[in-house]
């Protein structure tokens, strides 16, 4: 055999070794994205699924930041208190429920048409 036939071969192994090696690597990504992020899709759905009511105050006290009256004053959104209760509410009205305890700010609606 010629020496040039040699290193072609060499060549050709090595590409032949370095392609399985990238699938193996491309297998073992695809295998841990697959059961890592079922993993985190599960834990994440179970903590989302308890109460709301931190965000929607807080979602409150931006709309009142910004002084948009017609969302604060119109704008209905559901609420999950502790248990399986739901209410549909707007910010202004939710003042008046005791789990807001005074933490929405105000914003006048007295001039909103909704």
């Amino acid at each position: 055999m010629d020496k040039k036939d040699v290193r072609g071969f060499s060549m050709a192994f090595t590409t032949i070794v370095l392609m399985v090696l990238g699938i193996m690597v491309l297998l073992a990504l695809m295998y841990m994205f697959v059961f890592q992020i079922g993993f985190f899709k599960d834990t994440v759905t179970i903590y989302s699924e308890e109460t709301n009511v931190d965000s929607f105050i807080e979602g409150c006290n931006i709309l009142a930041n910004l002084q948009s009256e017609y969302s604060y004053c119109c704008d209905e959104k559901t609420v999950r208190l502790a248990g399986d209760d739901e209410i549909f509410t707007t910010c202004d009205a939710a003042r008046d429920l005791s789990w807001s305890s005074e933490r929405i700010n105000e914003v006048s609606c007295a001039s909103t048409l909704c």
